[in-house]
């Protein structure tokens, strides 16, 4: 396992804390870990918030598909009622009754 020694420079030439180690690899370094932990944590939250937005899209598409339905019944209602009156008329207007 590899060391490394780190020091701070203060303006030119000067050091603050020379000598303080570094250890590389096998995730102890320092920062390492709680980054790590910062990473989980947040793909936790986006996981979260991903299943969140799933169950919202599926009530969204629920309702949507109900409303398309009504209007389809309605437009098709529509359609009948227009065809029997136009066929109505085209009967009286031919004289087949």
């Amino acid at each position: 396992m590899a060391t490394l020694t780190l020091s701070r420079k203060f303006g030119p030439g000067k050091t603050a804390r020379a000598g303080k180690r570094i250890r590389r690899g096998g995730g102890e370094a320092y920062g390492i870990e709680p980054r790590v932990a910062k990473l989980e944590a947040t793909t936790e939250h986006i996981q979260r918030d991903v299943t969140e937005l799933k169950t919202e899209l599926k009530t969204e598409i629920r309702g949507l598909r109900s409303e398309a339905r009504a209007n389809f019944r309605l437009l098709l209602g529509a359609n009948v009622s227009v065809a029997v009156g136009l066929g109505g008329l085209m009967a009286k207007g031919f004289g087949w009754y």
